[in-house]
């Protein structure tokens, strides 16, 4: 959902989701410029989950990238 340098800013927007969405979290990523806290929402046992959420929330305006990042849920 977001992507940001700053944790903080990472933690508002996570609980702002939380207050309506299940399986929000945060996932970091270190890099040459520094650590990126990743705002991730749901984790899904396939991609035709994923999807399906997908298109229920981007009417809402949330934008949607999806993630197959090998874990299980």
């Amino acid at each position: 959902v977001g992507s940001f340098a700053d944790r903080d800013n990472a933690l508002r927007l996570k609980s702002t989701l939380a207050k309506r969405f299940d399986g929000v979290y945060l996932a970091t990523l270190d890099g040459k410029a520094g650590t990126y806290y990743r705002v991730r929402l749901g984790r899904f046992t396939g991609r035709d989950e994923a999807v399906q959420f997908a298109r229920s929330v981007t009417p809402l305006g949330i934008p949607v990238i999806i993630v197959e990042d090998g874990s299980t849920p």
